[in-house]
């Protein structure tokens, strides 16, 4: 009798001291999709003044910069290289040598990297983007616009 009072005395104050716990956790500052949102258009900003290959340049150069990598952070890299690519000044051989679908996407993520100087498992995420945008129609129609001014 006494040890299934002490077990229900340490359940219930258990569960108060989680109750106490959830009710005064901090709130995040933002909501996951605020932060991929800010990511991108930080991408879109720095693309109105870069070309497609210093878009990737300037994202290798952030994920290198981070310590803590990390699947998050190569998510938020990623955005920030497709915002970038989306604005930016097109180069008419940048998509060239970048697969567009099957096993040599993945192939070519890991060679981006290591071309690069990365080598960590969370690169090659991030060129996901590229591979993405050189095969849009948007990147179609603004190297068509490129060609034809």
């Amino acid at each position: 009798m006494k040890a299934t009072n002490f077990v229900l005395g340490a359940t219930v104050v258990t569960v108060i001291a989680s109750a106490v716990a959830w009710h005064h956790r901090p709130e995040p500052p933002h909501d996951a999709t605020n932060i991929a949102d800010a990511t991108f258009i930080e991408g879109k900003a720095a693309g109105m003044k870069l070309d497609e290959v210093s878009c990737v340049r300037s994202a290798m150069a952030r994920h290198e910069a981070n310590t803590a990598r990390s699947v998050d952070s190569s998510i938020r890299n990623g955005l920030w290289v497709a915002g970038c690519l989306v604005t930016s000044t097109a180069r008419p051989d940048f998509c060239d040598q970048v697969p567009r679908e099957g096993t040599d996407v993945g192939k070519w993520t890991v060679s981006a990297c290591t071309f690069h100087g990365l080598s960590d498992p969370y690169c090659p995420a991030m060129f996901i983007s590229v591979v993405q945008y050189c095969g849009s129609t948007a990147r179609n129609e603004k190297l068509k616009g490129a060609i034809g001014a």
